[in-house]
């Protein structure tokens, strides 16, 4: 079980560098292969972290348990990823503030895991703790900073989403696609995600046309970055057919 485990972190941290390398087909083909090997590992074995704890120390055993956290989430096993980062957050739990840089991607992930369950009330005090926790690692970067700030903007939008205020909403969700593209570029995945959650957000509105607009950009990135048959081009492409938000309310997000 372990031996799968330890190949199965290798392989999603490869393609995390693939990811930021802009190299995103071959990151997900590699991040295809983690899943298998943690789905292979038998790894819903009852206090992992612990047991990694006991073996590697505190840091690697916390950064191991959230990427099986990553590796669960993506096939949807939202329940199981939910477990894995708690379990991180429990080896860290006597650190006494350490490790800021990866205390700060678990509560990231933790939002983004409760922003794609629609638990957006639950997810923005994580999101926020983010925030503030990447903003104690020295010589943080502006890209890390970013990805954190959208994610607390994506959760907030959906909060105001849920309270049927939507212009908060959609000037929240504006800020995000902005601040992706400050950073990202035009045509990274990252920016297809936003655009899809503000392409649904424009659809329950009643502004089809404007939707089906904000869609078709989101799909050409998702095509281009992906290719035409991974989930999120396959989800976004059923939302821009649907047209509406409440039909296909499929949202993105997450730390590679």
């Amino acid at each position: 079980m372990l031996g799968d485990v330890l190949r199965a972190r290798r392989c999603h941290h490869r393609a995390r560098v693939l990811w930021r390398r802009r190299r995103h087909q071959e990151a997900c083909t590699v991040q295809d292969r983690a899943v298998r090997l943690y789905t292979r590992s038998g790894s819903r074995v009852p206090e992992l972290a612990a047991i990694l704890a006991a073996r590697l120390g505190p840091a690697t055993a916390a950064a191991a348990a959230n990427c099986l956290g990553v590796l669960a989430k993506d096939p949807g096993h939202y329940e199981q990823a939910a477990t894995h980062y708690a379990e991180a957050i429990d080896v860290l739990a006597d650190a006494d503030g350490a490790y800021p840089q990866l205390r700060a991607t678990l509560q990231h992930n933790l939002a983004g895991l409760a922003h794609i369950r629609g638990e957006y009330v639950r997810a923005e005090a994580p999101a926020r703790l983010a925030v503030a926790l990447r903003r104690q690692v020295p010589d943080v970067s502006d890209c890390e900073i970013a990805a954190d700030e959208t994610v607390l903007g994506a959760v907030l939008a959906g909060v105001e989403q849920a309270r049927r205020r939507f212009d908060k909403a959609d000037n929240l969700l504006h800020e995000v696609v902005g601040i992706k593209r400050k950073v990202l570029g035009d045509d990274h995945p990252e920016i297809a995600a936003a655009l899809n959650n503000l392409a649904a957000l424009e659809a329950e509105q009643g502004r089809p046309a404007q939707a089906r607009d904000t869609y078709g950009e989101a799909l050409r990135i998702f095509d281009l970055a992906l290719g035409p048959e991974r989930p999120h081009s396959v989800a976004c492409r059923e939302n821009l057919v649907t047209r509406t938000a409440r039909a296909c309310p499929r949202r993105f997000s997450g730390t590679w």
